[in-house]
């Protein structure tokens, strides 16, 4: 017995010894193959499920780099709704830098890369051997530069712009602040001509915000807001409806003639059709005046705004996951659950290509007729179908036709002309006098920001 114990014991021993090296090999094999994760940190104010998702995604599907979200919204109290902003951009004046940063909605992509705390992203995509930057829409793209580079990534963008008939704003896209000035006056029944959810403050706003170039240099750091051009626009947005007023229904307006036109965020194909029916009209995405009437007013928004810092702990693994946001996989899927349209120019056109192709119905009749989708404004219900090639072409000209992007800089200048313009649309100061206080307060911003 003890013979048999004596046996057993020693084979035990030895095969624990072989479960013992069998397992050293093991984990040596599986730290060669797979180094541990290098984590990157991806500071934001916002989370959205796109953006939450994408990271998950990538954390899931990646064995070298793990994304590590820090929210700065969760900073943010019920007395101090900008706390986390605060902390955030404290952090980084400081030093303390994310690998990745997303811009949107308020932070100054111009004042970091003029810091040199931003990477220009385009060495990346030159080298990427499944994208180039043919691969996203050439105006828009080139809008998103900055000085020449290519700084930030996003899935999507919609345009800004005013929208009318084009039988009362004329067919060409884009006009001064003169000739806006001269259609308000051709048409005095037009009480409302912008429609109820913009006053004067709103469309002084957007229509700086379209020619802000025209009064801001930010690489020299200057301004010119107190000059005869800036004066005549102050005085133009005077002239229109002090405040919003909820009581009007906006087709109804325009049914009236006391609307002429409708502010857009232009975000899905299908509403040109929507505003033909509310026009009953050709329109015309006729854009914000410009001051001196050169571009056209249409104003490009981006959808999130991700950007790897030149502090980044490791670019490869940052651009694996950034480069994600302009692959045709991601945008397809991005495209079908956002009211924004696709950055990516394949992914564009085959959503084009979807809209312009007619659903039949699939009914017992067999008539074939084609499937609707209804769009609503408050009681006011359109039944669209598939887009025409000529809407088609009028899309993709508005695309083209943006030569301002809205950004948070520019926002940052527009705070200092909201709080001013109103002493002088109360009456208690001149247009002269207002344009030399937001001249005075722009030009301490623009010191402060060097």
């Amino acid at each position: 017995m003890r013979r048999i114990l004596s046996k057993y014991i020693s084979h035990l021993l030895v095969l624990m010894l072989l479960i013992t090296v069998l397992s050293g090999c093991s984990k040596k094999d599986i730290t060669s193959e797979h180094p541990p994760e290098t984590e990157l940190t991806l500071a934001t104010l916002f989370v959205n499920p796109i953006l939450r998702k994408a990271v998950s995604d990538f954390n899931m599907s990646n064995n070298l780099y793990h994304i590590q979200i820090i929210d700065y919204s969760e900073f943010n109290t019920e007395d101090n709704q900008s706390a986390g902003y605060t902390k955030l951009v404290t952090e980084i004046t400081a030093g303390k830098i994310p690998d990745i940063l997303n811009l949107w909605p308020l932070l100054p992509a111009h004042k970091y890369v003029a810091a040199g705390l931003l990477e220009d992203l385009y060495p990346f995509i030159d080298s990427d051997p499944e994208l180039s930057r043919s691969d996203l829409i050439e105006n828009v793209m080139k809008l998103s530069e900055i000085d020449g580079g290519f700084y930030r990534v996003f899935p999507g963008f919609s345009i800004t712009s005013l929208v009318g008939s084009s039988s009362v704003l004329g067919e060409e896209m884009g006009w001064s602040i003169v000739e806006f000035n001269a259609l308000i006056e051709a048409n005095p029944q037009a009480d409302i001509p912008l429609g109820v959810y913009f006053d004067r403050t709103g469309f002084l706003t957007q229509t700086i915000a379209v020619c802000i170039d025209q009064f801001v240099n930010l690489s020299e750091g200057t301004c010119c807001f107190d000059t005869d051009g800036f004066v005549y626009l102050l005085e133009v947005a005077n002239t229109l409806p002090v405040e919003i007023d909820y009581r009007y229904d906006e087709v109804d307006l325009i049914a009236d003639g006391r609307q002429i036109m409708i502010d857009t965020q232009f975000t899905a194909f299908r509403l040109i059709q929507v505003y033909k029916a509310m026009f009953g009209s050709e329109i015309v995405f006729k854009g914000y005046p410009t001051g001196t009437g050169t571009g056209i007013g249409n104003i490009l928004d981006l959808d999130h705004s991700l950007a790897m810092t030149t502090e980044c702990s490791d670019k490869e693994g940052a651009w694996e996951f950034l480069r994600i946001f302009l692959s045709e996989e991601f945008q397809l899927e991005y495209a079908t659950e956002t009211y924004y349209f696709p950055s990516n120019q394949v992914v564009f056109d085959k959503m084009l290509e979807i809209e312009m192709t007619p659903v039949l119905s699939t009914d017992t009749h067999g008539t074939g007729d084609e499937v609707s989708q209804t769009f609503s404004f408050n009681e006011f219900c359109v039944e669209t179908f598939s887009i025409t090639q000529a809407e088609t072409d009028q899309i993709i000209a508005l695309v083209n036709s943006a030569s301002f992007l809205r950004s948070s800089f520019s926002e940052m200048i527009l705070d200092i002309i909201r709080e001013n313009v109103s002493v002088y649309f109360a009456g208690h100061s001149s247009a002269e006098e207002t344009a030399r206080v937001i001249q005075s307060r722009v030009s301490t911003l623009l010191a402060e920001q060097k």
